[in-house]
């Protein structure tokens, strides 16, 4: 058996293509939105989303590992959205910034230039 993990062997990676991985991704923000938390802070926001292949980093990513694996916008961004419309459903302003990272210079530009987008702090 094997398992994937992007960062420490400690730190199994979820996999948010299974629904109810996302289902409870969303309960764990709605116990903490009940109890007023209004912001939250995302880390490695982009993983939430991976190449349905996973397939391994061509040699130009290596600087960053897991790039080819994880920066596939068209399944990420989605699942940000969702995420985003989770908190808009509350009363209050909420607040969610991620933390993200390009694959190589400039992949970001494109997605930071949609305003308003599903993460406006990303």
């Amino acid at each position: 058996q094997w398992y994937l993990h992007l960062f420490l062997p400690e730190q199994p990676d979820l996999s948010w293509d299974e629904p109810a991985v996302e289902a409870a991704m969303h309960d764990t923000l709605r116990f903490w939105l009940d109890r007023g938390v209004d912001g939250f802070r995302m880390d490695v926001l982009h993983a939430i989303g991976k190449h349905p292949d996973l397939p391994d980093d061509p040699p130009e990513y290596l600087p960053i590992p897991h790039s080819a694996l994880n920066h596939v916008p068209e399944v990420t961004l989605p699942r940000v959205r969702r995420l985003r419309e989770l908190l808009d459903g509350y009363d209050g302003d909420r607040m969610m910034v991620g933390e993200v990272y390009p694959a190589r210079h400039g992949d970001g530009r494109p997605v930071l230039r949609r305003r308003p987008g599903p993460a406006p702090l990303v």
